[in-house]
């Protein structure tokens, strides 16, 4: 969800509530963070906070967002759909053969 509200520019929260904060410190979603595009909250008034403020600026963290989705979207031709048939193919291709 994180790479979709990248690719659409939409504020997106993660939930950290509960001590929940270190299954974010991981290798493959540390960058995910670095980049400033999402807001991570520990507690329900930082959640609080975090909806009024992008209610009030939907663009806040613009740019963190940007960073994300030039990082980690490789294609944005509405085509991966057919990238994904094509793998299939030659993999199923390749076990018959």
């Amino acid at each position: 969800m994180n790479l979709e509200s990248s690719i659409y520019d939409q504020p997106c929260i993660n939930l950290a509530l509960q001590n929940y904060s270190e299954r974010y410190w991981v290798d493959w979603y540390i960058p995910l963070v670095e980049n400033g595009g999402i807001n991570i909250v520990k507690t329900t008034d930082e959640l609080r906070t975090a909806i009024n403020e992008y209610l009030k600026n939907p663009k806040k963290d613009s740019g963190g967002r940007k960073a994300i989705y030039d990082s980690f979207v490789h294609f944005s031709d509405g085509k991966s759909y057919q990238r994904s048939v094509d793998a299939i193919g030659r993999i199923t291709e390749s076990v018959i053969h």
